[in-house]
């Protein structure tokens, strides 16, 4: 044989569900494959040879009754004439045959289930044959069915995955052997991976009457991952909102996802911006390298999605700390809730170390006897932040003074003006806080109790009033923090008047504003002030607003 001079032709007879063993001998007799030539199924003659002609080989000939022999051969015919269902077949109705009798009726074959009875009750006894194992080959034959209930081919690494929770998973090689050698499966070998299958048709209708609608719909979700994948791997096509919303839905009928699998889903989640927290932590729990995809989240536009991020990180340990102190800094007070929430978990205490290692954009003011504590903006809103607004609602008109929808250069970090009492509750939304009510900012700026947020003398060195004589406003925090209240909240005097929530008085067609502006004069910049209110649709260039969240309430 290894001499390619000889004359010498090897020809092998062998049927399919043996053909997966040649494959052992390909390392010596590597051409074993190159030409090969496949015998369609048997006619009916064929069949009927096959069947009787054994019997007369028989220490004790027998033979079929004609009747029989002619509708066993129509219930093959239904099957394709598979040499094996001729050989479980026949094997059964003789071993059936009382001691001396020579012919097999349609009795016997009546009181053995008929085809299909014999082909199940074989599959049966084989299965019950494992003992212990047989539960995990139960499982191995389900997973090999399609839920319209055809075979599939599985590879022993999709196997393994498949049905990694169960509870004898560790036997698997060995029951899978023991599956082929019964000839249940078919075992084929590529590139190196052995794939398996069901080795006849006739088993699928056994199978499927073990199918549970748990398992049906298990299955189901599980050819949507697997063509998901497949359109992945080759057009990088993520999975459609429908189709990973099903599959988040039914996820706890998922076991054993390969990791493939789950980068697919947390690339898809990423894209659609939906159930990113789910699948982010089952990435994570299956050894994933979730950072470098997290931490771009961070920056999404949906602050939803970051906080969806948050959640997360929260869940990830101390390893998530740099992260979450990262989200401190984010504009959306949501976000920086919950950043604060998880780095106090994580520390077993109080957050304020790491507040104190980024820009606070917020001020928590606590509790008192009577209110509760709320978090505010520590400057007004800015022109630059209002631009972003802006850009993501192009519905909503710019101040006066804006020109192409740009404020006026230079002007980037002072605050907003020329906006009404609605530009600011519809920022307000947009970002996910509110304005301050009048007590709220009093209390934010140190009241009551002083004249001014640093004390009770006027000091025209800590806020921008006319006294000041600079004649416009000023970036937010050019007087900080000498001009900060107790709190840490900065322009709380001068610069701009700030909108709040509250009418002015019992005349709704108004609303307060506090804390005086540029080109007004000291007193009106006082903490107690309360003279000044003007009409929700007015726009003035005196006038801006800071914002403001409760800390005891669920943010969108």
């Amino acid at each position: 044989i290894d001499d390619p001079q000889l004359p010498v032709h090897l020809l092998l007879s062998i049927r399919a569900d043996y053909f997966s063993d040649l494959a052992s001998f390909a390392h010596a007799l590597p051409t074993i494959f190159h030409q090969q030539y496949r015998l369609e199924p048997m006619s009916r003659a064929e069949a009927s040879a096959a069947l009787t002609r054994p019997l007369a080989d028989m220490p004790l000939p027998c033979s079929y009754a004609p009747d029989l022999l002619e509708t066993l051969l129509d219930d093959l015919e239904r099957t394709g004439m598979e040499l094996p269902h001729l050989q479980i077949i026949g094997t059964q109705l003789v071993a059936a045959l009382e001691v001396g009798a020579t012919q097999i009726t349609a009795a016997h074959y009546q009181q053995l289930g008929q085809a299909a009875g014999m082909l199940g009750s074989y599959l049966r006894r084989e299965i019950e044959q494992l003992g212990p194992d047989a539960p995990l080959a139960r499982a191995i034959l389900l997973a090999l069915i399609t839920s319209d209930h055809s075979r599939q081919t599985l590879d022993r690494v999709t196997l393994r995955d498949l049905l990694a929770q169960h509870a004898d998973i560790d036997t698997l090689d060995g029951v899978l052997a023991a599956l082929v050698t019964a000839r249940l499966l078919r075992r084929d070998e590529r590139d190196g991976m052995a794939w398996y299958e069901l080795a006849h048709d006739y088993l699928v209708q056994e199978v499927r009457s073990w199918v549970t609608p748990a398992d049906l719909e298990a299955s189901r979700i599980r050819e949507e991952l697997r063509w998901a994948l497949t359109a992945w791997r080759e057009r990088q096509r993520v999975i459609d909102p429908d189709t990973l919303q099903h599959i988040e839905q039914r996820r706890d009928l998922l076991t054993g996802l390969r990791v493939e699998e789950v980068a697919l889903l947390l690339q898809s989640a990423v894209a659609h911006r939906v159930a990113v927290d789910t699948w982010a932590l089952v990435a994570h729990r299956q050894g994933i390298a979730i950072w470098p995809i997290l931490r771009p989240l961070l920056r999404a536009p949906d602050q939803r999605i970051r906080a969806d991020v948050i959640a997360v990180l929260s869940a990830l340990g101390h390893d998530a700390l740099p992260m979450l102190c990262d989200a401190l800094a984010d504009p959306a007070p949501l976000v920086r809730v919950r950043a604060i929430l998880a780095i106090e978990a994580l520390a077993g205490g109080s957050a304020q170390p790491a507040l104190q290692r980024g820009l606070r954009y917020e001020v928590r003011i606590p509790a008192g006897a009577t209110e509760p504590a709320f978090s505010i903006d520590r400057y007004p809103v800015t022109n630059r932040d209002y631009a972003r607004f802006l850009a993501d609602q192009p519905q909503h008109t710019p101040p006066p003074t804006w020109v192409d929808r740009a404020s006026p250069t230079g002007y980037a970090d002072h605050p907003v003006v020329g906006v009404s009492w609605d530009d600011a509750v519809a920022y307000a939304a947009w970002s996910g806080k509110r304005l301050p009510s009048a007590a709220e900012w009093q209390r934010a700026a140190g009241g009551p109790g002083r004249r001014y947020p640093w004390g009770d003398e006027f000091d025209p060195g800590r806020c921008n009033t006319r006294e000041a004589g600079i004649g416009s406003t000023t970036s937010v925090g050019a007087y900080s923090p000498a001009g900060d209240s107790p709190h840490g909240v900065a322009d709380m005097a001068g610069n701009v008047w700030e909108w709040l929530s509250d009418p002015a008085g019992a005349n709704d067609d108004y609303r307060l504003l506090r804390g005086g502006a540029w080109r007004y004069s000291a007193s009106f910049a006082e903490i107690d002030y309360t003279g000044f209110y003007r009409r929700p649709e007015q726009q003035l260039e005196s006038v801006g607003f800071r914002l403001c969240f409760s800390l005891n309430e669920e943010k969108r």
